[in-house]
């Protein structure tokens, strides 16, 4: 009997004695068994297709166990039967002997080890040839924009990568606003986590919902594995988990659609910018610079203007000292939007004398004095040693003469730390990428450009 079809029968078998002999058990029984680990553990797709008809019966089959909840219970069929993938004749050997379950099956993220400063491993650097995984944690944004996802790809290639898509993203899955439930897409990141192939992880687009992954995500096989995430806007929920949980750095940095995508060659400043922070055999210490021009030109997707009308770019009048000082420390830089929502949970990071870079996107006023000031009300400005601000996407002053920098002082007042706006890393271009947790020196003086030096690196060669 072959492995497909014996894993049907089991299945099927599991379900019969369930359903028959105890339908009035309720589901919490079984929540304690991580769903993703069994989408891992059964949901092989290569594997399956080459399988024909029996593999197509056998995904039909999850899909229907999956609609009606019942993948825990072929869950404890697996645990007792200990039927993880690397019992399948076919299964890629770093799946064997990795823990079937992930650590946080109860959905609870406050039961996870915390990793102080002293634990932070480095992921490996890269180099030309290394795969990137690429996987969907939020936004489908492949629906939108089906070609500014693969211009995406076909840059990653011709920067001399190699791209493998998780499998969500294979699938091109969408359900509204998302690629699948929490458990399906942390599953799809869990599987590029350990593939072997797979040295890099970088997310289709941003969304609103990627801090739903993180009670699904096994973060002691993250750390072990030690490959780089690199992203921007709502990733910054899985920047703080890796730093939290896993003990491991990562990159704020460009997703595959932006700015990978841009058209025709992807944004080259930007591209530029990821090579220094994500290669092997760069100087640990760098120094970031303006770069000589930005734009904050939004162009439409559904019209293909995106590709049609040339972006605008404007004279880069360089980073801005709006209170003087010196200051060095580990950086994090972070969505002003997500850091907020990690408030009150174990998502919130370590700021004391944090060097705090901020970005903030569609940038209406009320909403930015509203953001800025529960960040101060959190004590973050009692904790930081620094504050940079990046140039806000499409700031909107709502008929106030206010500036932007006006109204980041008005909120912030006096410091004793200094206090730089218009940097130039996020929803605008081009994006300095930002290697998260080493420690830079900054230094702001309203008589002369800002100085920002990295004394370290986030990868190891």
């Amino acid at each position: 009997m072959s492995e497909t079809a014996r894993l049907q029968r089991l299945l099927a078998e599991e379900l019969e004695r369930f359903v028959g002999a105890s339908p009035e058990l309720p589901p919490a029984i079984f929540r304690e068994v991580a769903e993703s680990e069994v989408n891992h553990a059964l949901k092989t797709p290569d594997q399956l297709r080459e399988a024909g008809p029996a593999g197509a019966m056998l995904i039909a089959k999850l899909t229907e166990l999956r609609r009606h909840e019942l993948i825990p219970v072929v869950s404890r069929m697996l645990r007792s039967t200990r039927m993880a993938v690397s019992s399948h004749a076919n299964a890629p050997k770093p799946y064997a002997d990795q823990p079937l379950f992930s650590q946080t099956t109860s959905g609870d993220v406050r039961s996870l080890k915390v990793r102080d400063d002293n634990e932070l491993l480095r992921p490996r650097a890269l180099r030309k040839g290394d795969t990137i995984g690429v996987f969907t944690p939020a936004s489908p944004g492949y629906v939108e924009n089906l070609e500014l996802f693969a211009n995406g790809l076909r840059t990653l290639e011709r920067i001399g990568f190699r791209t493998k898509l998780g499998s969500l993203t294979a699938s091109r899955a969408h359900a509204g606003w998302r690629a699948g439930t929490a458990e399906e897409r942390a599953a799809e990141l869990m599987e590029l986590v350990r593939d072997p192939d797979v040295s890099a992880l970088i997310p289709v687009i941003g969304g609103n919902n990627f801090s739903s992954l993180v009670p699904f995500l096994d973060f002691e096989e993250i750390r072990r594995q030690r490959k780089l995430l690199c992203g921007y806007s709502d990733i910054t929920s899985l920047h703080l988990s890796w730093h939290r949980f896993a003990g491991l750095s990562s990159v704020y940095g460009p997703t595959v659609m932006c700015w990978f995508g841009e058209w025709p060659d992807g944004d080259e400043a930007s591209i530029a910018a990821f090579q220094n922070a994500t290669m092997a055999g760069n100087p640990e210490q760098q120094i970031l610079t303006p770069p000589p021009q930005w734009s904050n030109h939004s162009r439409r997707w559904e019209n293909g203007d995106w590709q049609r009308v040339p972006r605008q770019w404007q004279k880069n009048p360089g980073w801005t000292a709006i209170l003087s000082g010196r200051a060095s420390g580990r950086v994090l830089a972070v969505n002003l939007n997500t850091l907020l929502t990690a408030a009150g949970t174990p998502l919130w990071p370590v700021l004391k004398d944090r060097i705090l870079i901020v970005e903030d996107m569609e940038a209406g006023f009320a909403g930015t004095e509203r953001k800025l000031r529960q960040l101060a009300m959190t004590g973050a400005f009692d904790e930081i040693a620094a504050l940079i601000v990046s140039k806000p996407e499409f700031p909107d002053a709502k008929g106030s003469t206010m500036s932007y920098d006006d109204l980041v002082r008005e909120v912030v007042g006096m410091r004793p730390w200094p206090l730089i706006t218009n940097f130039d890393t996020g929803h605008t271009l081009p994006m300095l990428a930002i290697p998260q947790l080493v420690e830079v020196e900054v230094e702001a003086r309203t008589q002369r450009p800002v100085s920002f030096r990295l004394l370290g690196r986030c990868v190891e060669d």
